[in-house]
């Protein structure tokens, strides 16, 4: 019992040491503005236009110290009626936000590419989620006038959470924004060169 005694006293400790998550409230959420899939030839790309409706329990996490992690995760699929959906590409994006206290600057850190800074949280997730422009090569060739399902999943939630801590606090959620999917069902049309290499949207 002691050793029990023990064992809870220091993760109660533990807990009340480290940072408390500031969850988002009722009204914010991941905002979908725009959504459609653009061909170029055989090769797809997701376009999307994303906006957080209130910055501020994020921005609260982030001047507390936390680093969150903004997936952003997109899965091309041919629908069927009787057997699973065939999965034809996935594409996984992470970016990591922090707050650098020195500089007052929100970061954004990319893999392969440099970080962006900006002195506004508002203006660094738009220039990530205004404008986002994803490829998607199918596994196989499209065919004409075949309904096809591309989905956006977006999440935000906290970076760094210790196994351990995540066990003892099984009932907490470590999002800081709800994950949010947005989904959109597009034929391909074949196109002449000329068009192809313009693009053509599809929504």
């Amino acid at each position: 019992m002691n050793i029990l005694r023990h064992v809870f006293f220091w993760i109660g400790l533990l807990v009340l040491l480290l940072p408390i998550p500031v969850r988002a409230e009722g009204d914010a959420v991941f905002v979908l503005n725009s959504l459609s899939v653009t061909t170029r030839t055989d090769i797809p790309r997701l376009e999307a236009a994303v906006t957080v409706s209130d910055v501020a329990p994020i921005r609260a996490n982030l001047r507390d110290g936390a680093a969150l992690n903004l997936s952003l995760d997109v899965i091309l699929e041919l629908p069927r009626l009787v057997l699973p959906s065939q999965i034809l590409a996935e594409s996984h994006i992470l970016y990591q936000i922090r707050f650098d206290p020195l500089a007052r600057e929100y970061l954004l850190l990319r893999e392969a590419a440099p970080p962006l800074r900006h002195s506004s949280l508002e203006s660094l997730l738009n220039d990530v989620l205004g404008d986002t422009v994803i490829p998607l090569v199918p596994s196989t060739p499209f065919t004409p006038d075949d309904t096809y399902r591309a989905t956006l999943t977006l999440s935000l939630r906290h970076a760094h959470v210790p196994p351990w801590l995540k066990k003892a606090l099984f009932f907490w959620s470590w999002d800081v924004l709800a994950p949010a999917a947005f989904t959109l069902d597009f034929q391909y049309e074949a196109l002449p060169l000329s068009d192809a290499e313009q693009g053509r949207p599809y929504a």
